[in-house]
């Protein structure tokens, strides 16, 4: 009885340490073979089809398995072409959207990728950077939380973290296909549009960086797009105000606001209450300030905005 509970301790302790080896060791990715078609006829497309049917084969197996899949996990380059499309790639390399957009930086489906050379892992699973770019990504790494990742791969010195085990839920799947803009308010006027203006607050030439939104003080103000609040504040200028980040990289920002109802750090849904309309900071008159940036440059709302 002795031995055999001396055998099964051994065990956990052996498992133990594999893990751990596995969790705190980063793989670091030499070499990257290039895929030259989608073609039975090329060679490593053929080889790289065969692997992902084995990988798969390979997750289907216990926990203890998994350190099996590390090492069998090598990854793919392919330039997409004009003709490419997010969905026909991620079809064809049959290894889910997820793979493919999480380790690519693809925002949204709808991103263009025509010239873009795509690292296509053999393994189904999500590759989460350790310094995420997209909304989406923030949000799939707020979601695994503490869990620690099975492994972890540097491709040209960038860090990712392998959750084999992780399944896109609705919400995940919603906000990554979500990639239209909507106006934040249900009923408006258009007062002030975007550039050059007088200023009705000093009389003088100024940049309006934004679009201003007339509608009466209490009106429900919504999210544009799905997206992650990045800041919520005051301003002498602009008020109560909310800053999204949006799945493209694309930020919303919305001033003067009688009342903020999320908080920082808080994922919000396409056309989900954020605030209501008010007379806070600089304003003659109760409207909404509404502004999309990209990077660090304004641009016209209404040129991205559908009714």
């Amino acid at each position: 009885m002795l031995r055999k509970d001396k055998k099964a301790l051994f065990s956990i302790l052996f498992l133990i340490f594999v893990s751990f080896e596995l969790y705190s060791q980063v793989f670091e990715v030499k070499n990257i073979i290039h895929i030259q078609s989608l073609s039975n006829k090329d060679v490593m497309f053929k080889q790289f089809c065969f692997d992902v049917e084995h990988n798969y084969m390979l997750l289907s197996q216990p926990l203890q398995k998994k350190e099996d899949i590390v090492s069998s996990i090598l990854f793919y380059q392919y330039e997409a072409t004009e003709n490419d499309t997010f969905f026909a790639l991620a079809s064809r390399f049959n290894v889910g959207q997820e793979t493919l957009a999480t380790i690519n930086h693809i925002s949204n489906p709808t991103e263009n990728i025509a010239g873009k050379k795509l690292i296509v892992p053999n393994c189904k699973a999500l590759y989460l950077s350790e310094s995420p770019v997209s909304a989406f990504e923030i949000l799939l790494k707020k979601k695994c939380g503490t869990t620690e990742p099975v492994a972890r791969f540097s491709i040209n010195g960038e860090v990712f973290e392998f959750y084999p085990d992780y399944q896109i839920g609705m919400t995940e799947r919603t906000f990554f296909l979500d990639s239209s803009y909507k106006m934040p308010l249900a009923k408006t006027v258009l007062t002030s549009s975007f550039g050059m203006r007088i200023s009705p607050i000093s009389g003088k030439p100024l940049f309006h960086r934004g679009i201003d939104l007339a509608s009466p003080e209490g009106s429900e103000v919504y999210s544009c797009a799905s997206g992650c609040v990045t800041r919520v504040g005051y301003d002498n200028v602009y008020g109560n105000y909310i800053e999204i980040k949006h799945s493209d990289s694309r930020r919303s920002f919305y001033a003067h606001l009688s009342k903020v109802l999320v908080s920082r750090d808080q994922f919000v849904k396409s056309s989900s209450i954020i605030g209501y309309v008010g007379v806070t900071g600089l304003t003659t008159g109760p409207h909404l300030h509404f502004e999309i940036l990209e990077g660090n440059k304004n641009i016209d709302p209404l040129s991205v905005v559908s009714e």
